[in-house]
């Protein structure tokens, strides 16, 4: 299981996803609904596939009340 994806320079840390929704005893589905994206947007994400909009990220941090620079590293 991958802790982060990176696409041209940009890592995503997949695991504070994870931690966050497992910790707050959401579903995928009913996380993936508070965050205004799709559930095949979330999973793609948390399977490390990179080809997603920037905005799921955002949508993310924002639901998870953190800065986006907490879940993206720019390399």
């Amino acid at each position: 299981m991958k802790n982060s994806i990176n696409n041209s320079g940009i890592t995503i840390n997949t695991k504070m996803i994870k931690d966050f929704i497992a910790e707050n005893c959401y579903s995928k589905s009913a996380f993936a609904r508070k965050c205004k994206i799709s559930l095949w947007v979330l999973n793609k994400i948390l399977d490390g596939k990179t080809n997603f909009r920037f905005t799921a990220i955002k949508n993310i941090a924002e639901f998870m009340q953190v800065q986006t620079t907490d879940l993206v590293i720019v390399d």
